[in-house]
């Protein structure tokens, strides 16, 4: 949509078609709980044969992030779930003020350290401030950052997981960057 002037036809067909089949595979593929969409990591079946897990966070971003701007550019699939409901299943993600790695509103009963318990590491954290300062409101953008602050630490070092020794300067680049995403979107984004 953006680049509408420089493609061709053929090639803007091509895409769109692409496009559209991409969501329509997401739809296929999604699981509303409780009015909120979500996606197994992999659906079954696929070539690893692997059960189903849960998406973690920055997945989870990445997905509904590449709905929503599916949506604002006039996409020709209906996505069955809202805006506001795709907001709601990043709530998910938080317990007691903290950002998970994965949904907190299920019990796991496989490898329930990891989903269950594990905070989020620093790119799920940064997209899901980036998620809520472009679609979401200035209350759940704010929390978002501050919680990012507080439990990663300051950019631009912030810590890997919040549990991370704070003398640790090793820097991840590919972590920070969600998080500078998440802040950027947060400056340099107005909201309703």
């Amino acid at each position: 949509k953006e680049q509408g002037k420089t493609l061709s036809q053929a090639d803007r067909r091509l895409i769109q078609g692409r496009a559209d089949d991409l969501a329509r595979a997401m739809v296929h593929t999604v699981q509303m709980r409780r009015g909120a969409p979500f996606w197994d990591y992999m659906p079954i079946p696929n070539k690893f044969n692997n059960r189903q897990t849960p998406n973690d966070l920055v997945h989870q971003v990445y997905i509904i992030w590449g709905a929503e701007v599916y949506r604002d550019c006039g996409g020709s699939v209906r996505l069955p779930w809202t805006r506001a409901q795709a907001l709601e299943s990043l709530d998910r993600y938080w317990r007691d003020g903290l950002i998970y790695s994965f949904p907190q509103d299920v019990t796991y009963t496989e490898k329930k350290d990891l989903y269950g318990g594990q905070q989020s590491i620093l790119w799920g954290a940064g997209a899901m401030l980036a998620f809520y300062a472009r679609y979401g409101s200035e209350a759940q953008a704010a929390h978002a950052l501050d919680s990012l602050v507080q439990a990663y630490g300051p950019m631009p070092r912030a810590r890997l997981y919040p549990q991370a020794d704070p003398k640790n300067d090793k820097f991840f680049p590919r972590q920070a960057a969600h998080a500078l995403w998440g802040w950027s979107c947060y400056c340099f984004t107005s909201r309703n």
